[in-house]
């Protein structure tokens, strides 16, 4: 398993080296937001190279989940008023923070969310939930998650989640996008002007300083808490928008941890 934490050190160098390569050639207004997107997972991503480098260097067991930060590890937290897919008796709870106006959140939900669907979620193994976290800059990020509680009001949030992610060019209008999910217009413009969703968002802001997140997308592992479903204690975090093959080897170790341990 050595030769996997070497892969995703190398990975992550690659990562932060990216800045540095594209910023002598023009930079476009495409570029420039995924450049800012870039930078605000950096300090995580300096972290994690920092954490993983002294576990090998101490010799810890590889194989063993490595919490991000120690802020994650042990703490618990509640869901809260937020979407949630899956079988409520599975074991591990993944907890997505994201933006609706960040290109690599996107990459995420086209990408790879299908598969760790497939492969967790629809057999039992996981939980998924969603929580917003929307970066300073992005101007429709925060009526975006907005549009989503109030699709998630007429049981569409998955629906309007994924047309908002695929479409973030028409993010303006979000309106057109509750349309193309058939969803009640009256109702969802209704929802819109009263801004109850600002509650919801206000808790999941909160949450994720105290986790410490900064960039997104992020994805808190957790283990369930099971005398009450909507309790979870931290154990660890994935940051970026990685393939499924990164996803696999830290969900099947925590799952092996959990499944051994029965916590």
């Amino acid at each position: 398993m050595l030769y996997k934490f070497g892969t995703i050190l190398i990975v992550m160098l690659l990562l932060l080296g990216v800045h540095n390569i594209v910023i002598a050639k023009d930079i476009t207004p495409e570029l420039k937001k995924e450049l800012d997107e870039i930078k605000e997972g950096q300090k995580a991503l300096h972290e994690e190279i920092k954490f993983i480098k002294d576990m090998l260097l101490k010799g810890n067991n590889p194989t063993m989940p490595v919490p991000s930060r120690a802020i994650v590890y042990n703490v618990e937290f509640e869901l809260g008023d937020n979407p949630v897919i899956g079988n409520e008796s599975a074991p591990l709870v993944v907890i997505e923070f994201s933006d609706y106006q960040c290109s690599f959140c996107a990459r995420h939900t086209k990408e790879t969310y299908p598969d760790i669907f497939e492969k967790y979620i629809k057999t039992g193994k996981l939980r998924y939930v969603f929580m917003d976290k929307p970066l300073p800059g992005h101007n429709m990020a925060n009526e975006a998650v907005g549009a989503a509680y109030c699709a998630s009001k007429q049981g569409k949030f998955i629906e309007m989640h994924n047309e908002m992610m695929s479409n973030q060019d028409a993010i303006n209008d979000l309106t057109s996008l509750a349309t193309s999910i058939d969803l009640d217009i009256n109702q969802f413009k209704n929802c819109m002007a009263s801004k109850d969703y600002n509650e919801k968002l206000a808790k999941n802001l909160e949450l994720a300083s105290k986790l410490q997140i900064s960039g997104v997308p992020c994805f808190v592992l957790a283990s369930k808490d099971h005398s009450n479903p909507q309790k979870v204690k931290g154990i660890s975090f994935i940051q970026g928008a990685l393939p499924l093959a990164n996803f696999q080897m830290v969900i099947d170790t925590v799952l092996a941890d959990l499944n051994k341990n029965k916590i």
